[in-house]
């Protein structure tokens, strides 16, 4: 799941840690970090989805995850 997902969610990760230290350059680590989470927060999210606990349809379900990377 993250190897799919690290191309869209480096660039924002990036930017989101970046503008939080004030403009500071963030560790590879430290965006390795960040990057994993946003990952795991959104399969987690999938999961939850798929097992019919979120009751939401698909399509507003997709749209939701969009925002997501969009903050």
């Amino acid at each position: 799941m993250f190897q799919s997902m690290e191309p869209m969610l480096l660039p924002e990760t990036q930017e989101i840690i970046t503008a939080g230290n004030l403009g500071e350059l963030v560790s590879d680590e430290t965006l390795d970090f960040f990057t994993h989470f946003i990952s795991d927060a959104i399969l987690m999210s999938i999961f939850r989805w798929i097992t019919g606990a979120a009751k939401i349809p698909a399509d507003q379900f997709v749209t939701k995850l969009k925002e997501v990377e969009a903050f």
